[in-house]
């Protein structure tokens, strides 16, 4: 927690120096978090849906951090501009880590047995749809519409999956449902009529 608020306080200054030293404790504890999902994985196995995406998504989390520091430094990561590379920071957090993270957790270790089956499934299909978004914004218009529905209805499925759950992980579904279907649109552009 501290480390992230470093890096919250690093947002709000200008990009250099001064935000890259702040975001770089949270680069450092997203790496561990890393490590200990590549741990999980291995002491785990692939058997589980629902651990694995948990697993993943800790994987996933440095990516993410990498992009907010790149972004923070000011570097132009991968030919993106500076908001761009803040954008997928902020993409690679949400979608890539949170999504397959939240989901899984919502039934690993609990004998939900139908729901645990989907939200696993949920959970894989968005840590699959992370390098499938990747490779559809560096491959062709079409790729990257498949991939971006795709990451949307994870997204979508994990809504449903949270408004099994407690009030609170209710408020945060409802808040996917509608900013998937935001999503879905935006992505769908071009090729099918607003909806």
């Amino acid at each position: 927690l501290p480390a992230g608020a470093l890096a919250a306080i690093a947002l709000w200054l200008p990009a250099g120096a001064g935000a890259t030293l702040l975001t770089l404790p949270y680069a450092i504890a997203c790496a561990l978090f890393g490590l200990h999902g590549l741990g999980r994985l291995a002491a785990r196995g692939l058997r589980v849906p629902a651990e694995v995406a948990t697993a993943a998504g800790l994987v996933l989390w440095p990516g993410g951090a990498l992009w907010l520091l790149a972004h923070r430094a000011g570097v132009d990561l991968l030919g993106y501009p500076p908001l761009w590379v803040g954008l997928t920071a902020a993409h690679f957090h949400v979608a890539g880590a949170f999504l397959p993270i939240i989901v899984g957790r919502a039934v690993v270790g609990r004998a939900v047995v139908g729901r645990g089956r989907v939200a696993g499934a949920v959970a894989i299909v968005a840590v699959l749809a992370v390098p499938l978004t990747a490779a559809g914004i560096a491959g062709p218009r079409w790729l990257e519409q498949a991939a971006a529905l795709t990451m949307a209805t994870a997204g979508l499925g994990g809504a449903l999956v949270l408004l099994t759950r407690g009030a609170l992980a209710r408020v945060a579904g409802a808040a996917l449902i509608a900013t998937m279907i935001l999503a879905a649109q935006y992505a769908s552009r071009g090729c099918l009529a607003p909806l």
